[in-house]
């Protein structure tokens, strides 16, 4: 009787972990399918798992050279696209996707989901930045100088957010004060531009099927407002 109960410990536990992967791929499943049915409804084209297509990609979707320019692309390992949709609204071309990453090792690695959008359109030319929300131990970094451009005008702005640049001083023009209002209105926001393309998501976050129409809404509205101040700039 004694040794029963290790055994019965063993098989509830070895259930339940198979409960949760098995219970995790119906969710994926749900997912890409929902997904899909929103792609077919606004006309764009849908693609469950881009890294699986490899040559294919080459010159046709955004991760085949676009996105490798960005920092996100080199974040962690691991890294993995899935559910694509991608098309072009109004001569813009865009995707939205799932994006994953691991960082750490062993106990203390921790898997990072996000949703991402990625736009681009002709005839823009932003200066090279990254704007993501500052975390307490950015604090330390600024004293270890990494680069944080701040803004002696906009000391909210400035704690709410950390913002780094290739070329500081057009970085500096473009973020006029209009943009920085904007900006403290949605600070989950993280932000990567350069040239005419731009990606944004809010960490560790993936939107729902139902999200997704909102959340094309807030990167148009994004795009539109760093299009504004860099013609401004």
């Amino acid at each position: 009787m004694e040794d029963f109960f290790p055994i019965l410990i063993g098989f509830l536990v070895v259930t339940a972990v198979l409960g949760s992967i098995v219970g995790s791929i119906v969710m994926d499943k749900r997912r890409t399918r929902r997904l899909e049915e929103v792609a077919a409804e606004l006309q764009l084209q849908f693609f469950p798992d881009v890294t699986r297509l490899g040559s294919e990609m080459s010159g046709k979707f955004p991760l085949s050279h676009q996105l490798l320019s960005f920092k996100l692309a080199s974040v962690g390992r691991g890294r993995r696209c899935r559910n694509m949709l991608f098309g072009d609204a109004g001569g813009m071309e865009l995707a939205i996707f799932d994006y994953q990453y691991t960082t750490g090792s062993g106990k203390n690695s921790s898997t990072k989901r996000q949703s991402v959008m990625y736009m681009s359109k002709a005839g823009h030319n932003f200066p090279h930045f990254m704007l993501r929300p500052e975390w307490f131990l950015d604090k330390f970094g600024s004293m270890l100088g990494l680069q944080d451009i701040n803004f002696k005008e906009h000391p909210q702005f400035s704690a709410a957010f950390v913002l780094q640049g290739q070329d500081e001083d057009a970085v500096r023009h473009m973020f006029t004060t209009d943009l920085m209002n904007y900006l403290m209105k949605h600070q989950s926001m993280t932000i990567e531009a350069y040239g005419d393309k731009m990606i944004f998501y809010r960490q560790n976050t993936r939107v729902s099927a139902a999200e997704v129409r909102a959340f094309m809404q807030d990167g148009f509205e994004l795009f539109g407002k760093l299009v504004e101040a860099a013609n401004n700039a």
